[in-house]
């Protein structure tokens, strides 16, 4: 907490501040702000210090550190608590851990690095240190039913779509089911897993990833990082996590309001307006076997409607596009 505040104090000086006026906004002594200014410090932020001016906050590191985190959130509930690691095999696991231990709705799970990170049916999602925003929150969304749960998917997806769109300036399409793209390149995955039983859901595991920055060294030599889209690149400029996890946040809690109080079709109507795959010739690997046509709808439940080229309209629940 006493992190926080200094931090914000630095960055609302713009300029230098005194210690007095950080200790009396923070609501603790010199020598406490001292020990925070260190802290900083140690953690990567560049702070200047002058007699009889105070302290200056030069410049700060792109970090997902809880206070850095937490300064940044626009939200009610969500990310309230927040759990922010160095190194997790998957945020979705640590999560389903915190959800079966009782986890309010709402908690937040980010990792600076993934070592087993997962993407839908099973794939592996990489994530570059310090380089992908990837994320889990635990959800509980009371009297929805368990069959009405994949249309969070396209929650997910729309809200990410809406921050990148409205905060960044960034023309970001959604992919069937559960992908965000600019250019028609993957940006962001999206991987939603439930606990339930037949009418009633325990807890809904919501887990995002983005790349954000292009990594460097060796993970860009291995050649996945040369070929994956970053968030930096389309928008000319280093993209700071923290606030973009905020944006995001911001645009998921009143997404998800609005599917609580008003359903899924407000949703859908703009899920289909970004949609990148609607209109199009297209092919899906689907469980039951591959269907081949043209991409013209996403029905109520969130499935995908492809017309096949004698007429026939086909449901496709889950199964990988391609156009």
């Amino acid at each position: 907490m006493t992190l926080r505040k200094v931090l914000s104090g630095l960055l609302k000086a713009n300029g230098y501040v005194s210690g007095g006026a950080l200790a009396k906004g923070a609501g603790v002594s010199r020598n406490t702000i001292w020990k925070a200014v260190e802290q900083l410090r140690a953690d990567g932020y560049q702070i200047e210090a002058a007699p009889r001016r105070g302290y200056k906050l030069i410049s700060s590191p792109d970090c997902l550190r809880d206070y850095e985190v937490s300064l940044h959130l626009k939200t009610v509930d969500l990310g309230k608590p927040i759990h922010c690691l160095d190194r997790v095999d998957s945020t979705n696991q640590f999560a389903r851990q915190e959800a079966r231990q009782g986890a309010p709705h709402g908690t937040l799970v980010v990792a600076e690095e993934q070592t087993a990170g997962r993407g839908r049916l099973g794939r592996t999602w990489t994530s570059w240190p310090g380089a992908s925003l990837c994320f889990s929150l635990v959800l509980r969304p009371n009297g929805v039913a368990p069959t009405d749960a994949p249309q969070l998917t396209h929650v997910a997806a729309l809200a990410v779509a809406r921050a990148l769109r409205n905060d960044l300036g960034i023309d970001a399409r959604l992919k069937w089911p559960n992908d965000v793209v600019v250019d028609g390149r993957k940006l962001c995955g999206i991987l939603v897993e439930m606990s339930c039983e037949l009418d009633l859901i325990h807890y809904v595991i919501l887990g995002i990833g983005i790349n954000v920055h292009r990594p460097s060294g060796d993970l860009l030599e291995g050649g996945l990082a040369g070929k994956a889209a970053v968030l930096d690149e389309f928008v000319g400029a280093p993209v700071k996590r923290a606030l973009l996890l905020g944006a995001i946040l911001a645009s998921l809690e009143q997404c998800y309001i609005d599917w609580l109080n008003k359903g899924f079709e407000e949703i859908r109507r703009e899920v289909k307006l970004l949609s990148s795959t609607l209109g199009r010739h297209v092919e899906v690997a689907a469980p039951d076997g591959p269907v081949a046509g043209v991409a013209v709808d996403i029905d109520s439940r969130g499935a995908l409607v492809v017309e096949g080229p004698t007429g026939e309209f086909r449901k496709i629940y889950a199964g990988d596009v391609t156009a």
